[in-house]
């Protein structure tokens, strides 16, 4: 078929990294009206952005979400406009719109997690600190199994929170996810560093020991010692 023909193409061309050609390739895909246009809007959304054309990216993926609503990668151009509003051009505004379009449109999506992830940090960056808070608990509480991203939330919470509360969190966190345990070492144990250093040594000391008592095979546990 002439239309899957000019996709291929489009293919080889963004393989080898030859972006403007692929890009032409897949505007005649659309142009033929047929099949593949969702594909090739996300295709060329990827091009652009290796371009570093950023606005003309999201401009593609943003063609993909308005006139494709049944395909399979809409969720995945949201993520991706979501991405460079806010990390690229510097947009929170949009960045939390896309992200939260995702969440509320595909809350069983395997990225549903990075966009409240994403929802946080726009809503941080706009000022709003009690949703980003929010946000980040709603990684933990409903997608903790993803390591990545709740890891993500607890780093931005350390410092979002009083010590108390972030230690509750942490715990609560662990006691409901225990297969996750192994990934927290390093956040239990500069954690612990970070209260020593603070003064808060009652903190200190209940890290500390949570860290010599579930690590019990990690390198750092002397200097926790010491430290407790």
């Amino acid at each position: 078929m002439i239309v899957d023909a000019h996709a291929r193409v489009g293919d080889c061309y963004f393989l080898k990294k030859n972006y403007n050609s692929a890009i032409t390739y897949y505007q005649k895909v659309i142009g033929f009206r047929y099949a593949f246009g969702d594909y090739s809007y996300y295709q060329m959304g990827e091009a652009y952005y290796r371009l570093r054309k950023y606005k003309s990216s999201v401009s593609n993926f943003g063609k993909l979400v308005s006139g494709f609503r049944k395909s399979a990668f809409r969720d995945n151009a949201l993520d991706r406009m979501a991405d460079i509003y806010g990390n690229w051009l510097k947009d929170n505004n949009n960045s939390y719109k896309y992200a939260k379009q995702l969440v509320t449109e595909y809350p069983r999506s395997p990225l549903a997690s990075i966009s409240y992830n994403r929802m946080a940090i726009a809503s941080y960056n706009l000022g709003r600190k009690a949703d980003a808070v929010k946000y980040y608990k709603k990684v933990l509480s409903d997608y903790g199994g993803d390591k990545e991203n709740a890891q993500l939330a607890l780093d931005n919470l350390k410092s979002l929170v009083t010590a108390a509360e972030f230690d509750k969190i942490l715990k609560d966190y662990r006691k409901s996810n225990p297969n996750m345990n192994e990934n927290l070492a390093d956040l239990v144990l500069n954690t612990g560093k970070e209260r020593y250093f603070a003064g808060n040594y009652s903190s200190a000391v209940s890290q500390f020991s949570t860290y010599i008592k579930d690590y019990k095979n990690e390198i750092g546990r002397a200097s926790c010692r010491e430290r407790v």
